[in-house]
């Protein structure tokens, strides 16, 4: 009942008594899940870094938008690993955020390519 206290501070005591085993479990599972959101690091500078940079690109070179895309995969992989499930990002969804960077990136490297067998042609 002390663990039940921890999840349950809002409930009285008869409340917390009467509850079923599955109310109590939600209850767990819910502090739990808010307890792991609150604890991954978001890194949503790197979604946004990377849309400045693809906007940017418009007038300077694509380097800026691989470098940042780069650094935001790696951001993102690492905080899903560690169990980031929802960021602040437009896209919410990590997963969307991974596959849009990655598009980003390899946009990046098709024009900074391109534009040195350019200079080597």
């Amino acid at each position: 009942t002390a663990r039940m206290q921890k999840y349950t501070p809002h409930l009285r005591k008869k409340e917390r008594i009467t509850m079923n085993y599955a109310e109590r479990k939600t209850i767990a599972s819910e502090a739990s899940n808010q307890q792991t959101d609150a604890a991954v690091f978001d890194p949503l500078r790197f979604c946004i870094f990377t849309t400045i940079a693809l906007l940017a690109w418009i007038v300077g070179p694509a380097l800026a938008v691989m470098l940042m895309s780069g650094m935001g995969l790696w951001a993102y992989a690492r905080a899903w690993q560690q169990g980031l499930r929802q960021s602040k990002c437009f896209l919410r969804d990590p997963r969307l955020i991974i596959g849009y960077l990655s598009l980003a990136f390899v946009a990046g490297l098709s024009v900074t390519l391109n534009n040195l067998w350019q200079m080597i042609s």
